[in-house]
């Protein structure tokens, strides 16, 4: 139960990023509001050949992503957590593609705190789901299951 809960905590970030640049729309007092630097943001848009409107695509598109892999990730979680041995696999295939990037990705842009307990908590939910305690739960609903039939 601890490994269900732990894993879903480690998706509801990117549920709540993903559904929120549904809803955000960027535009000029975002950016002034935020405290990017408008130069440095106007030459990287420049530098990208991206307009702003673009811009604001790209922040959706990402956050569909964002939010689509972390129900996915969800689903794994509680796929799992129901006894399906593949699950357990996909979750650590997916913690190796997408965490480890994830937790570079954020420590170069300055969330180092956040992304260490992000991946942390994801790693120990699946950390979890293999030992022995896990272990000997999936065998018992595997016997209770084979007793009932």
């Amino acid at each position: 139960m601890t490994a269900l809960v732990a894993l879903i905590a480690a998706a509801v970030p990117f549920v709540v990023t993903g559904i929120g640049s549904l809803f955000v729309t960027v535009n000029e007092s975002l950016l002034n509001d935020s405290g990017i630097p408008r130069g440095e943001f106007d030459a990287a848009l420049a530098a990208a050949g991206m307009t702003m409107a673009q811009f604001g695509q790209a922040v959706r598109v990402m956050g569909v992503v964002f939010l689509v892999l972390a129900l996915v990730w969800i689903a794994l979680a509680v796929a799992a957590f129901l006894g399906a041995a593949g699950a357990r696999i996909a979750l650590i295939v997916l913690l190796v593609l997408y965490g480890i990037p994830l937790l570079l990705i954020m420590l170069i842009g300055g969330q180092p705190v956040f992304a260490v307990l992000v991946v942390g908590v994801a790693a120990a939910g699946v950390a979890l789901l293999f030992g022995r305690p896990a272990k000997e739960w999936y065998a018992a609903r595997k016997l209770g299951g084979a007793s009932r039939s």
